[in-house]
Formats: C-alpha cells, sequence, structure tokens
C-alpha cells in the first residue's frame, strides 16, 4: 500500500479541499463538534496541520425490542446471520428509510419485510425486472432503435435526468432519508410511463411506438440504476451489467491479508480501474 495515502484524506497541507463526514450519534455530538475540532485546531498551531470535519451527520437512536441496541445486553441483530438470509441491499435500503434523522426511531421485523415489499420490490424492482425481461424477450435482448422521440418522451426523460441534480444535491447534504424518497418517486414515474403507454399492448399494433416506449424506459432505468446506486450499489451493478455495460459502475472492493512487523492483517482495497459509472 502508499504509506503516505492518508495525507490525501487528513493532511491539509496535502490535500485542503478533502471533506470528512463524521457519522455520529446523538449522544457523541459535544465532542464531534467542539472538543474533537478544537483539539485539531490546537494541533494545527503546530508544524503539520490536519482536516477539521467538513460535516458532523448525527442521528438520534435506531432501536429495538423497546431499548437501544447492546451487544452487552443481547439485544442485537447479528449481521453474519441475516446477510444469509437477507440481501445487503435490502437491509441498506431498510435502514435508509427508516434512518432516524429527527427522532428516535423502533425497528421491527414486521416494517422490515413491508418496505421490501411494498415499497422496494413493488417500486423499483419490479420495474426492472418487467422491462429488462419484455425487452429481452420481445426485442431479441437489445435495446430497440426508438427513432424520433415525441416531446413527451423528451420531457420525460429531462424529468428523470434532473434526479442526477435533485438526489444528488441531497445525497450531498447527507439527507439519505430524503434522497431515497425522491429515489422512488423518480421510479414511480416510470412506473406511470409505462402504463400510460402499455409497449405490452402496443407490440401488437404499433411495434416502432412500442419499441420507442421500451427505449425510453431503459434510459430512464439506467439512469435510474446510478442514482439509486449510493442505496442499492449491490443491484445497481447487476443492473448495469444486465443492460449490457462493459466494466463496473465504482471498481471492485476485496480484502487482503497484510504482513507486517506487528502480525497478520486482513484489510479493506479498492480496484477503480474497472469503473466506468459517471454521475451525469
Amino acid at each position: 500500500g502508499d504509506r503516505d495515502g492518508w495525507q490525501q484524506w487528513w493532511d491539509a497541507d496535502v490535500n485542503p479541499a478533502a471533506r470528512l463526514y463524521n457519522f455520529i450519534g446523538k449522544d457523541n455530538i459535544p465532542f464531534h463538534t467542539i472538543i474533537w475540532p478544537g483539539m485539531l485546531i490546537g494541533y494545527n498551531h503546530g508544524a503539520t496541520h490536519l482536516n477539521l470535519p467538513y460535516d458532523v451527520p448525527a442521528n438520534e437512536y435506531l432501536n429495538l425490542g423497546g431499548g437501544k441496541f447492546s451487544t452487552s445486553r443481547g439485544n442485537v441483530i447479528g449481521w453474519n446471520s441475516v446477510l444469509r438470509h437477507f440481501q445487503a441491499d435490502a437491509w441498506r435500503y431498510v435502514l435508509t428509510a427508516q434512518a432516524p434523522e429527527s427522532a428516535d426511531v423502533e425497528f421491527t421485523w414486521q416494517d422490515f419485510m413491508e418496505r421490501i415489499n411494498n415499497e422496494l420490490v413493488a417500486n423499483w424492482g419490479n420495474l426492472v425486472n418487467r422491462m429488462l425481461g419484455f425487452a429481452y424477450k420481445r426485442f431479441e435482448g437489445k435495446v430497440p432503435a426508438p427513432g424520433q422521440l415525441e416531446a413527451g418522451d423528451l420531457a420525460f426523460l429531462q424529468e428523470i435526468g434532473d434526479g442526477f441534480s435533485s438526489v444528488g444535491a441531497l445525497y450531498e447534504a447527507v439527507k439519505l432519508k430524503a434522497a431515497l424518497q425522491e429515489c422512488r418517486r423518480l421510479s414511480q414515474r416510470v412506473n406511470q410511463y409505462l402504463n400510460d403507454k402499455a409497449p405490452w399492448k402496443l407490440i401488437a399494433t404499433d411495434p416502432a411506438a412500442a419499441a420507442q416506449a421500451v427505449y425510453v424506459a431503459l434510459q430512464a432505468i439506467d439512469w435510474l440504476s446510478v442514482i439509486w446506486s449510493p442505496i442499492l450499489p449491490f443491484s445497481s451493478e447487476e443492473v448495469h451489467a444486465m443492460l449490457g455495460y462493459d466494466g463496473t459502475l465504482y471498481g471492485r472492493q476485496y480484502t487482503e491479508n497484510i504482513e507486517d512487523a506487528r502480525g497478520s492483517h486482513l484489510v479493506l482495497r479498492y480496484d477503480g480501474a474497472s469503473a466506468t459509472g459517471t454521475w451525469t
């Protein structure tokens, strides 16, 4: 590894534009917003200088069984166990939707299942499944040529494309729950578009119009897979691949054992060589 790589994130003399986000619970607000920055400011009077936190997103408590999560009291959800039963993106979705940004939130398994089935699957998963399946079956697994797009189609694609700005601003402001809600709204707009166009009916009477509707929907899904990806990285990568792209959205994360004087350490690595995703 690069022994000096940390400087790109922490050293204010090397990269003063680096943004450090300290995600904390509400019980740590005084330390992370007053004491810790004060310690850094004091340290920075010396020869080296460290970046101060750019933002300190603080959440209230996510509770379980009427109390705080606690390993010592056994009030926990074991991730190694639950990830064998539910995909990681399912957890990422629910925990974002339930984020206790302004008040404590109680986690229940009933709410977990309802959000997965009635929100994530119904709104986004079914959209991707039915549209990619239809294109594969009726257009030989290819994105159909659209011909001249109508004004309504162009306006619709503009609305979806504007999600890069609207959702991007919410991500940047760390308003993750609001970002998820905007993603859902945009996904629902694609569902509404398809219900209005009904390409599965048009294919029998006007194949060209059906091809145009499928093209527009697939373009919207392509963009939305990127817009959803900070919340749903694994399934977004799958959609990216199903749409025929070479490479990955964000590259590859992997673990590696490193040996040094202190022993063996399992470290997280990132390889961005295959990344092709763009936020645009």
